[in-house]
């Protein structure tokens, strides 16, 4: 029996290597980094208790008790920091140093023993019929410590409980573990008291050996140190997303308030709520699988449209076991009405420029660029709210720098040219990140005057047929500089170069189908100026022409 009792504890104390390394990987999650303390401590008390019940002597014993109470004091006292931690409660820093009180007493009343039998009032050496163990008498100061031991048990579990009580139910097991562990050794304590215990053996450190099971099973079954409660609260239950959970099987375990409002006949989930039973009896969902987890639908009710999105997404564990799937439903009306204005208001200005002075524009605005930037924000709605709403504000601004409508002038300053720039390259680079890199060197005035719409489209066509071209993309420079007079302007890519033939082609206008308003651009200048554009290509293609340097800008334009 001594064999056994010996190895059981020996388990628990190799037990606790593998939680505290398993915990130390994730001690930024709540609870763990107490928990860490907590294995430790339990570590040593039931190490302290093997060289008990394995002492020959009573001074041995005592001594062996000693090394247990090194750390007996602080077993409660982890334990409840880890679980106010773990359960993100109020005021938990606060409550934690004034519970420092019961360790302090509890090492002070022990080490005064002697003196003043407040803790223990006498030790006996028996024998248990199978080994010797110390059976104690205890004092008043034993049974402070037991009530408030009780305190701190009562209020773990009450903790845990409200956790599991507003948890989604695919995190409850995790909850239902945290308690179990807590109330094994609370429960023991009340054996010690009476010496009750079979053998008189101490019940607590034995249940130390159940809580480290439990704990290992919900560390890597469960990963209890993987999923933060309070996340559970905030972004599940307050989420404006209408999201339900589903177990592996299928059947529908927990919906959110926004889930509720949308479908109300779901406040009430049975063992016959499936996803399928769901999709039956709402046709929007029908098609919505693994297979296709995303979708788009519209609903209308009372003379109003909305919009949604449906995205089904698995959940799997650390180990790679398929828990269950979330189904999230996104409203995206706003934004299908901002892309059905943006596409309005595109329309409506090429229809403007077809019979108006600014008819010259329609050869510099990219049809095809405009397209897929719309794609790429209903791309995004589902992915990335803030990006698509960033995106939509970048092409309201290019549009309007673009077709200027209420504005007839063709001639612009430098300031909104350069905004016009620098608004599509953001655009270009939410579309092909990294791939697009571009520079800019102004020293110029940023009043003085030019053309509208000749440094944007210059740009575009660098990015389209010189840097986007190339495998790993590339840089587009954009540099101004004074010179004799002249606004000198330069733009440069180090993309795949243009054949002479073709350049030669797209200044006279017989091929600009690869470049966007090239000819246009040209003519305008020659038109102002009296000289256009001028091209050089080999490693990448480089694109000059100037402007007269005046204090108004509009001499030249006259």
């Amino acid at each position: 029996m001594q064999t056994v009792v010996t190895v059981l504890l020996g388990i628990s104390v190799i037990l606790g290597i593998p939680l505290i390394i398993y915990s130390n990987k994730r001690r930024s999650q709540p609870g763990a980094a107490d928990f860490i303390w907590l294995a430790f401590t339990i570590m040593i008390v039931n190490g302290g208790y093997i060289g008990e019940i394995n002492a020959g002597t009573m001074q041995a014993a005592l001594f062996w008790s000693g090394v247990e109470h090194l750390a007996l004091p602080l077993n409660p006292y982890f334990w409840l920091a880890m679980c106010l931690d773990y359960t993100r409660a109020r005021h938990r820093k606060t409550i934690q140093k004034i519970l420092l009180f019961f360790p302090v007493f509890y090492y002070f009343v022990f080490y005064t023993n002697d003196r003043f039998h407040l803790y223990i009032i006498k030790y006996d050496f028996v024998s248990n019929g199978y080994f010797s163990v110390l059976v104690s008498e205890k004092g008043p100061a034993f049974l402070v410590i037991m009530l408030v031991i009780t305190a701190i048990g009562i209020t773990c579990m009450a903790l845990y409980f409200r956790g599991y009580l507003r948890s989604a139910r695919i995190y409850r097991t995790s909850y239902l573990l945290m308690i179990l562990a807590s109330a094994l050794p609370w429960a023991a304590v009340y054996f010690n008291i009476y010496n009750a215990t079979f053998l008189r053996i101490d019940y607590y450190s034995l249940m130390m050996v159940a809580t480290a099971v439990l704990y290992l099973l919900g560390l890597f079954r469960y990963s209890i140190f993987s999923t933060m409660p309070i996340a559970t609260e905030t972004v599940y239950r307050l989420s404006e997303d209408a999201i339900a959970l589903m177990d592996g099987n299928g059947r529908i375990t927990d919906v959110n308030d926004a889930f509720l409002r949308q479908y109300p006949e779901m406040s009430r989930l049975t063992a016959k709520s499936t996803v399928d039973a769901f999709c039956a009896h709402h046709n929007e969902f029908r098609g919505l699988s693994p297979e296709t987890p995303e979708l788009h639908f519209h609903l209308s009710s009372g003379g109003s449209t909305r919009y949604y999105s449906a995205k089904l997404t698995g959940i799997f564990s650390e180990n790679g076991i398929h828990a269950g799937n979330i189904l999230q439903v996104k409203d995206i009306t706003v934004f299908m009405e901002y892309q059905n204005r943006l596409r309005q208001l595109a329309e409506q200005a090429t229809e403007r420029a077809d019979t108006n002075e600014l008819s010259f524009l329609q050869a510099q605005i990219s049809p095809h660029f405009i397209n897929n930037t719309l794609g790429a924000i209903s791309s995004l709605i589902t992915r990335d709210d803030e990006a698509a709403k960033n995106l939509v504000v970048d092409l309201s601004e290019y549009l309007i720098h673009c077709y200027r409508i209420g504005n007839a002038s063709p001639m612009d300053s430098l300031k909104h040219e350069l905004e016009a720039v620098n608004t599509y390259i953001k655009i270009i680079k939410v579309r092909f990140g990294g791939r697009i890199c571009y520079a800019e060197r102004v020293e110029v005035p940023m009043d003085m005057i030019l053309p509208r719409l000749v440094l944007q489209p210059l740009v575009e066509n660098a990015v389209r047929h010189g840097v986007q071209s190339k495998k790993d993309g590339g840089t587009v420079r954009l540099s101004t500089v004074g010179k004799d007079g002249y606004a000198c302007f330069e733009i440069s890519d180090d993309g795949v170069g243009i054949k002479l033939e073709r350049i030669q082609n797209l200044l006279s206008g017989k091929d600009d189908k690869q470049g966007v308003g090239m000819i246009n651009i040209h003519r305008r200048l020659i038109k102002y100026y009296g000289e256009g554009l001028h091209i050089q290509s080999g490693n990448g293609t480089v694109i000059t022409f100037r402007i007269p340097l005046t204090q108004t800008g509009k001499k030249a334009f006259t």
